[in-house]
Formats: structure tokens, sequence, C-alpha cells
């Protein structure tokens, strides 16, 4: 039996995942979703967030500012998770 090296040994970690699918229906963000990121849970230790938006706005108006700029639902989730070390994917 060949002994086994520690570094060569693929190492195991569990992540903690949060997922969120939400159809908007158009609408623009809310002042607040702390309740459904879970922001205010104690000792909250998520390492990713996955959140999923369905009808968002695509009119043609749209779809021309988005190539050049964020949509505002992306810069709102990244204006909240951004300080808490997230970077958007």
């Amino acid at each position: 039996m060949a002994a086994t090296n520690p570094q060569t040994e693929p190492r195991s970690r569990t992540l903690s995942i949060h997922v969120v699918t939400w159809n908007v229906a158009s609408a623009a963000p809310p002042p607040d979703l702390s309740d459904l990121l879970q922001l205010h849970t104690p000792n909250l230790n998520l390492d990713v967030y996955v959140i999923g938006l369905q009808e968002m706005n695509c009119g043609i108006m749209s779809l021309l500012s988005d190539t050049a700029f964020e949509d505002p639902w992306s810069s709102f989730f990244m204006d909240v998770l951004s300080p808490l070390s997230f970077v958007k994917v």
C-alpha cells in the first residue's frame, strides 16, 4: 500500500448557498430586501448567493441601455451585497 501525500489529496469544503428566484413583474427594486437575503439572520455564514429574476423589463430601451450600463436590479443587489465582500459573477 502506497503512502498518501496530504498535499496531493483533494480538499473538501462545504459551501453555504442561498438561492432566490423571483418574478419581479417588470417592477423596480423595492427599498429593502434584507429579509429575502436573510441579512438579519444571526451568524449567517453564506459563501454564495444565487439570484434569479424573471420578467425583468425587456423593452428596447432597456436592452440598449443594459449593454452599456448595469440594470437597476443588479445595481441594487450589488449595493447591498458588495459591502459584505460578495462579487457579481
